[in-house]
């Protein structure tokens, strides 16, 4: 009878948290409400295999001029990754990585004059220029363990409920954590860090984090995003005939 309670306390406050409506952005979390959310946000991700998306990234670095960026993209785990760029910026562009292959490198060419195909380190000087993440921190399974990581550092972070909001045309349940201060790292500047995953599937939709003065410095996002369409070898190879490397 115990255990029955126990489940109907849990499903109630997971419909609590995931279901019903937000009372808007400045509603409080608490830490055991953000981390039963996560945690089906992982547990939704496990029954991920493959899938296809839209990325789009803004990243903001003090001495660099970013633009924003569009790419197709696939992705299958445990980790293989295949990206077209869609313009304006670095139209026509595109990158491999596979983990475990090319000697742990990214194959890459941007799609322009000069044209080369170049295998790089995901940590080169080339591959980060107005990147502050890694290519092996992307990906929608990476969203979630990052937000993970970032709630356990930060125990005295405040969290709030920032209601539902339209990501690309998809409902999705938003939350932040926010700390006192930006890290003393110049990669790790911000204070306020927001996920927004689909009310539907769980799965997360966009990360976006902000400075102390309330700017972007970072935001990406995915749409038109399918799931488990049954990605092959193929469509992680450069070989594959409807690529241009």
């Amino acid at each position: 009878m115990q255990e029955k309670v126990r489940a109907a306390v849990m499903a109630a406050l997971l419909f609590t948290i995931i279901c019903a409506p937000a009372a808007g952005a400045d509603r409080l979390m608490s830490r055991s409400d953000a981390e039963v959310l996560l945690s089906r946000m992982q547990q939704a991700y496990e029954n991920v295999r493959d899938y296809t998306a839209v990325f789009h990234k803004k990243c903001v670095l003090p001495d660099d001029d970013c633009p924003d960026e569009k790419a197709f993209m696939k992705f299958q785990k445990p980790f293989a990754l295949y990206m077209k760029w869609q313009g304006p910026a670095h139209e026509d562009q595109e990158m491999i990585y596979v983990q475990g292959l090319n000697g742990g490198q990214i194959m890459g060419h941007p799609g322009s004059f000069p044209d080369v195909t170049l295998s790089l380190a995901p940590d080169s000087g080339l591959v980060m220029h107005c990147n502050r993440r890694t290519v092996t921190q992307s990906g929608i399974g990476n969203m979630i363990a990052i937000t993970e990581t970032i709630l356990e550092a930060y125990p005295r972070a405040v969290l709030r409920d920032e209601g539902n909001i339209d990501v690309y045309g998809v409902n999705c349940r938003c939350f932040s954590i926010q700390r006192s201060a930006p890290g003393k790292n110049p990669d790790d500047c911000w204070v306020k860090a927001r996920l927004c995953a689909s009310d539907e599937d769980l799965l997360p939709r966009r990360a976006t984090f902000w400075d102390g003065n309330g700017t972007v410095i970072e935001d990406y996002g995915y749409s038109d995003v399918k799931f488990n369409i049954g990605l092959t070898d193929i469509d992680f190879d450069p070989d594959n005939p409807e690529y241009d490397f």
